[in-house]
């Protein structure tokens, strides 16, 4: 599942998007993104799309009915039956899951996610989805950072929330109340600020490590203060996040399989875990990596679908794990 909302579900299958307006109903194809024939072919068998990430990453729906997508490293738009390409001038990347910002009005932004093993310029962009319009809007220059892990709309403050990785200096947390004219940097330096994905409330933002050296943890912070609050140890790196009817959901990442050597910090057992209202952390979902290299064929790892629905179930989705792979699952919310 990539979008619930109440009557309405967006569900994908490799390039595949399906709609339906009941969970219990017969999807509807609704499109195909564009793509070569041979890979598609290719692509039937599983094994294939891991390895070649033959999937949709991003699938939001706008106020006006059209949908903004991410698919692989390309990114397009579908309104009125048509899907339209939209043209990053040669540049390949990608955008990662949940990592693009949509602020309600008519721009979506997102930023730049590669290896970039030589640390060149990173770009931020606006999407003009009235206009079709792509817009630079900000460069970290060169050396500063490796790539863009996401950015986020605070619907509180009405402000961007954008982090980075992945060195210790490259891990940032800003944020921006102006479209990125001007930017605040809420924290840098070390492990305990790389992260992927953030979550708004009134009072806090939530988020989880994504450390590679060091333990990871759950944190808050106070948005009066902006004192930060360690909340739990995870079992590993934190990659997506979900706010579903006032609960908070965190999901770790296997980085490793089993018999593999290397960090502890990496994990090997994807896991969800709940924020109580207390501040408790519980775990409500587990399962291991399965016996495929998280190298080329994908880490073990849970998504969640965006939109909001006043369904009491948390609805997700596996990737790289034992028996769940390329199944989406429920659990219900009590």
């Amino acid at each position: 599942m990539e979008w619930e909302e109440d009557g309405s579900y967006l569900l994908s299958c490799r390039n595949s998007l399906f709609y339906v307006n009941d969970l219990d109903e017969q999807p509807i194809h609704l499109l195909d993104f564009p793509a070569p024939f041979i890979k598609t072919w290719i692509c039937r068998f599983r094994i294939f799309q891991r390895l070649f990430r033959f999937m949709f990453y991003n699938v939001i729906k706008l106020n006006d009915g059209t949908i903004f997508m991410t698919f692989g490293n390309e990114l397009a738009t579908y309104k009125n039956g048509k899907i339209k390409m939209i043209d990053t001038s040669g540049k390949r990347f990608r955008v990662l899951r949940s990592g693009c910002a949509y602020d309600n009005k008519h721009f979506v932004f997102f930023g730049e996610y590669s290896k970039n093993e030589n640390k060149d310029p990173v770009n931020v962009y606006k999407y003009d989805t009235i206009n079709d319009e792509l817009e630079i809007v900000y460069t970290f220059k060169n050396g500063v950072i490796r790539h863009v892990h996401g950015i986020y709309y605070d619907k509180f403050s009405e402000k961007l929330w954008c982090v980075t990785g992945d060195d210790l200096k490259e891990c940032k947390m800003i944020c921006t109340s102006d479209s990125f004219k001007t930017i605040d940097i809420i924290g840098e330096g070390d492990e305990s600020w790389r992260c992927v994905s953030l979550i708004f409330t009134k009072k806090y933002i939530y988020y989880g490590t994504d450390s590679e050296f060091q333990q990871n943890y759950l944190y808050k912070i106070c948005r009066e203060s902006m004192d930060r609050k360690k909340l739990s140890k995870v079992n590993g790196p934190v990659y997506y996040s979900k706010l579903k009817s006032d609960n908070i959901f965190f999901a770790t990442t296997a980085e490793l399989r089993e018999e593999d050597e290397g960090s502890v910090y990496k994990g090997i057992s994807p896991t969800i875990y709940a924020v109580q209202s207390d501040d408790i952390v519980i775990e409500v979902f587990f399962t291991k990596k399965d016996s495929f290299s998280p190298i080329y064929f994908m880490p073990g790892s849970i998504h969640f679908s965006r939109g909001v629905s006043s369904s009491a179930e948390l609805y997700f989705y596996c990737v790289g794990v034992k028996k769940y792979d390329n199944k989406a699952l429920s659990l219900l919310i009590e």
